[in-house]
């Protein structure tokens, strides 16, 4: 064996090994340190679940929620903040309301798979761990990443096919140099921002004349008359 087939780091297994399917049947949950992550393993109503530790949203310890079913679906209840995840696909319902509707009520809706879930197996090993009084072997539970699916698997089956791009047209094809001729720096604003009245219209408007009355011309003396009435004495 050479230096370097040494020195490389063995493959993780494909499944781990969790404990006696008795033991975790007794006290309903279990957590591992698996492969550089928290797992838990539950037990619920006669079936084996398991997923990552901490909650998808806040790292919430998921192993102290309460199990509650939802739209048909068992959830595991986040003590922090209240999200609901699936047990079966790690799935993250809501409760959503459609605006359209007068009555709003409120249904339960998916936000997809938000949480790593994981496959559990019950196997029968014959070799190791056996039962210490009867040395026969017993039953264990393992975990296994195959289950494992990604945020964004789900994407694919619900997106619609992208379209293929339009082919160019003829008339849409232009020649280098009208390109460049159309080409013109722009300064400050941008005219296709700004509304239609907001610059000042660039030639004055012409404003019309306002017609002034000319009163008739007084004399001297009709004016000395009138300054000094006041000051005549019968």
């Amino acid at each position: 064996m050479s230096a370097e087939e040494k020195n490389e780091d063995p493959s993780p297994p494909s499944s781990y090994f969790i404990g006696k399917r008795e033991d975790i049947v007794k006290v309903k949950r279990v957590t591992k340190f698996i492969n550089g992550r928290d797992v838990l393993v539950l037990y619920h109503n006669g079936t084996f679940h398991a997923m990552d530790m901490r909650c998808y949203h806040s790292g919430g310890p998921l192993q102290n929620g309460d199990i509650e079913e939802f739209s048909g679906k068992l959830c595991i209840v986040c003590p922090w903040h209240k999200y609901k995840i699936t047990l079966l696909e790690g799935e993250g319902l809501y409760q959503a309301v459609d605006p359209s509707q007068k009555v709003l009520k409120p249904k339960w809706a998916s936000k997809g798979i938000k949480q790593r879930v994981h496959l559990v197996k019950e196997q029968t090993q014959n070799t190791t761990p056996y039962d210490s009084k009867s040395r026969l072997p017993v039953d264990v539970v393992s975990v296994s990443h195959s289950k494992h699916v990604s945020a964004f698997s789900n994407f694919s089956t619900n997106l619609p096919a992208s379209k293929p791009a339009p082919k160019a047209q003829p008339a849409a094809i232009l020649e280098e140099g009208i390109i460049k001729a159309e080409i013109r720096p722009r300064l400050g604003e941008r005219d296709d921002t700004l509304p239609p009245n907001y610059r000042f219209p660039k030639e004055p408007v012409p404003v019309a004349p306002v017609a002034v009355e000319n009163t008739p011309a007084m004399d001297s003396e009709t004016a000395l008359d009138i300054l000094t009435g006041d000051f005549i004495l019968p």
